[in-house]
C-alpha cells in the first residue's frame, strides 16, 4: 500500500541554543501507509563527532504490530523565510524497515538521517558520510523526462526554449505532456503550472484535442477551460475533430466530448 504525508517541524533556534549534542526535539506522531512514524530532530547533532554544528533528522518507525517490510521515502527540506521550500537545502533518503523477528521484537527505529550544517546566517544540507542509497526503479516515466524533472527540482527552472529538450520526443507538445504527467505523479505543483503554461502556448487546431485530454487527465482546470474555449471556435473545431487527438479524447475522456457538444451551437441550414 502506497501513501504519503507532509509534516512541518518548527524549531525556535534561539530556544535550542542551550541544548547539548544528543538532545532531541520530537514531532507529533505521523500516520502514513497505515503505520505510525515520528521525526526526531537533534538541533546540534546526535554524536560528539558532529561538533554541534550539524542538525540531524531521523525518521522513526513506531508501529509494533506490523509484520511486513516497510519502505519509506523520506524527503526533507528547509523552509525559506517566505515560507517556500528550499530546493538547494534538501535531502532525499530511502530506507527499508525490515519486519520484526523473534530475535528482534522491538519496534523498528532504524533512522533515515540527513544532516544539516548550521551557522548563524544560513543552513545547508549534506548527506551522511556512510549513507548508502539503494537503486530505485521508477515506472511510468521516460528517462529523458525524468532528467528534466530532476533538473527542475534542483534549479527550479525548465530548459530554455532554444535548448534541445529531448531528441526522443516527436514534438514539444509530447514532451510537455510527459513532463506534466510526471509532475502530477510526484506532486510538483509549480512544475505542473509551468508545463500547462507552455502547453497552452503550443495549442493549435491540430494539437488542442491532445492538450485538452492531458489537461483533463491531470487536473489542470485552467488549461482545460482555455482549450475548450479555443476548441469550439468554428474554424478550430472543423480542424480539431479530424485529428487523432480528438479520437483519443473520445475514448479517454467522453465527459469532455459532452462538454464540447454542449458548447457547440448547431447552425440551422
Amino acid at each position: 500500500m502506497w501513501d504519503s504525508c507532509f509534516t512541518e517541524l518548527k524549531l525556535d533556534y534561539e530556544a535550542t541554543k542551550n541544548l547539548g549534542i544528543g538532545n532531541v526535539v520530537m514531532s507529533d506522531e505521523i500516520s502514513a501507509g497505515g503505520d505510525i512514524w515520528r521525526i526526531h530532530c537533534y538541533p546540534h547533532g546526535l554524536k560528539q563527532a558532529d561538533k554541534g554544528v550539524y542538525l540531524s533528522l531521523f525518521l522513526r518507525f513506531l508501529s509494533k504490530s506490523s509484520t511486513r517490510n516497510v519502505t519509506a521515502i523520506f524527503d526533507t527540506f528547509l523552509m525559506n523565510r517566505d515560507g517556500t521550500p528550499s530546493l538547494i537545502h534538501s535531502y532525499h533518503c530511502v530506507k527499508t524497515f525490515p519486519s520484526p523477528s523473534p530475535a528482534r521484537p522491538s519496534p523498528r527505529t532504524a533512522p533515515c538521517s540527513p544532516l544539516a550544517r548550521r551557522s548563524s546566517e544560513r543552513s545547508s544540507l549534506a548527506p551522511m558520510a556512510d549513507a548508502k542509497m539503494p537503486c530505485i526503479t521508477l515506472h511510468d516515466i521516460q528517462p529523458s523526462t525524468f532528467k528534466i524533472l530532476l533538473r527542475f527540482m534542483y534549479t527550479d527552472a525548465l530548459p530554455r526554449d532554444d535548448e534541445e529538450l529531448d531528441k526522443s520526443c516527436s514534438s514539444t507538445v509530447e514532451l510537455l505532456q510527459n513532463l506534466l504527467a510526471a509532475a502530477d505523479m510526484y506532486h510538483l505543483d509549480r512544475l505542473k503550472l509551468l508545463c500547462a503554461a507552455k502547453l497552452w502556448a503550443c495549442v493549435s487546431a491540430e494539437t488542442v484535442a491532445t492538450v485538452l485530454c492531458c489537461a483533463e487527465t491531470h487536473g489542470c482546470q485552467e488549461l482545460k477551460t482555455r482549450c475548450l474555449d479555443f476548441f469550439v471556435v468554428d474554424e478550430n473545431f472543423k480542424v480539431a475533430v479530424l485529428t487523432e487527438g480528438y479520437f483519443r479524447l473520445m475514448q479517454s475522456c467522453p465527459s469532455v466530448i459532452d462538454e464540447i457538444r454542449a458548447r457547440v451551437q448547431v447552425k440551422p441550414r
